[in-house]
């Protein structure tokens, strides 16, 4: 039960965003409203509107980029 720790916020998207890779560290972002699309990813698909959307970056990848307009719920899991 103390071996992850989860953070939940509901955010508002205008454009792009960057999930940077960050040890031990996941993010599951639920689409609540509009759309968002992993940009310079040749086969991502779109997410619509109730689509989940998981990610779980390797501790050396490049930052992710996202394109989102409208409201997301994001949840930080963090292993601890």
């Amino acid at each position: 039960r103390d071996a992850v720790s989860i953070h939940v916020e509901r955010r508002a998207m205008h454009g792009s965003l960057w999930c940077l890779p960050e040890p031990g560290v996941s993010w599951f972002v639920l689409l609540l409203s509009g759309s968002l699309a992993l940009k310079d990813q040749e086969h991502a698909p779109q997410i619509s509107v109730g689509d989940g959307l998981w990610l779980q970056p390797e501790a050396n990848a490049p930052r992710l980029m996202l394109e989102g307009f409208g409201e997301a719920l994001w949840l930080k899991i963090e292993r601890r």
